[in-house]
């Protein structure tokens, strides 16, 4: 790699987004004849049933010039709304290996900011054509590879939403007609806190201290803040029970849920259930979820529009008998177990 020559990007690369159309959000179709392609995280934001004027000078990279996302086109297309840059080279190219390039290099982050700039300044290492080919091949397997594992968890998701379906029904509509228990009657709830950030010591424990923006999968390892027994011990910080359920309560992590799978605290942002013994946490886990809609529905505020403990305590859900919960709980418990590999799996393919 030493030996490879390197080329400026505003050398290598032309921005030829003039050539494009671009087309309103408006006119996106669900299916057409000209895929539409914007900045955003899909890789097709919708279609055009027309033909005439679509870009055809393919393959081509496109960039998100406010979101930094790269995008491998061969196909003809036309432009999304605002921020997209299409960009062709002025030299022979494995437009693919300059695309994996594109993904792995590093400048900086500037939010919703334009960061075409900071593009233009990579300096971009090329190596002979055919080993550029060679390294895209490689890349490609893997990438294919990536995409299976992920679609293998969607799938194993999708089985586990299945089943819930099957043996409970519609919570919302409650299709089995069980009868209503309250949140509060389901167990011990509180709500974290934060120690005070003038103590820099208390963030140097081991407790994991949650945010509610963290509660993103069933089972809750590793926190990204940790706290000393002392933050808990003098603050409105509180030592959740392992096998609790966490449930995000303000903006956007409403309803945000995961189980503690080791003691650990949060800040006053989530609200916090131990379950009886009566109550399976997975199943509760999947019954919330099934019901996160209807339950963010009752949210308050004008800015930002949150919910509170006493609201939660008072969302009433269809409570199914405790067998039948062990025996879903059983099922989501088999499942995580291929889950596990298969993301391991993912990893090591990532």
């Amino acid at each position: 790699m030493e030996n490879w020559n390197k080329t400026s990007f505003t050398e290598l690369i032309s921005d030829r987004t003039k050539d494009g159309i671009k087309l309103p959000t408006n006119e996106y179709n669900q299916s057409g004849l000209t895929a539409i392609i914007d900045q955003g995280q899909e890789f097709i934001a919708g279609y055009s049933d027309e033909t005439e004027g679509a870009f055809t000078d393919v393959p081509a990279i496109i960039f998100g010039d406010h979101t930094r996302v790269f995008k491998y086109v061969d196909f003809p297309f036309f432009l999304g709304a605002d921020g997209v840059k299409v960009l062709k080279a002025n030299q022979e190219i494995d437009y693919k290996y300059l695309y994996y390039y594109f993904l792995q290099a590093k400048f900086p982050n500037t939010g919703y900011a334009r960061h075409f700039k900071w593009l233009k300044e990579l300096q971009i290492p090329l190596p002979p054509l055919e080993t550029q080919e060679n390294i895209a091949a490689v890349l490609d397997k893997c990438t294919a590879l990536i995409a299976k594992h992920k679609l293998m968890l969607e799938k194993y998701d999708t089985l586990i939403k299945s089943r819930f379906i099957e043996m409970f029904g519609d919570p919302v509509q409650n299709s089995k007609g069980y009868k209503y228990k309250k949140l509060e009657e389901l167990g011990k709830w509180e709500s974290g806190g934060t120690p005070s950030r003038k103590n820099n010591d208390y963030f140097k424990g081991s407790i994991p201290w949650y945010s509610a923006g963290e509660l993103n999968s069933l089972y809750l390892y590793d926190s990204n803040e940790k706290i000393t027994e002392t933050a808990i011990e003098e603050s409105s910080a509180k030592l959740f029970r392992k096998g609790s359920l966490f449930v995000g309560m303000y903006d956007t992590a409403a309803f945000k849920m995961g189980i503690a799978t080791t003691d650990c605290s949060s800040n006053q942002a989530c609200a916090n259930i131990f379950p009886n013994r009566d109550v399976n946490v997975i199943w509760l886990y999947y019954e919330l979820m099934e019901m996160k809609k209807f339950f963010l529905q009752n949210r308050r505020g004008v800015r930002q529009k949150n919910l509170n403990l006493g609201m939660i305590k008072g969302f009433e859900i269809p409570y199914a008998p405790s067998n039948l919960q062990n025996d879903f709980a059983a099922f989501v418990q088999q499942i995580d177990k291929s889950k596990f590999v298969v993301q391991k799996s993912l990893e090591k393919a990532e």
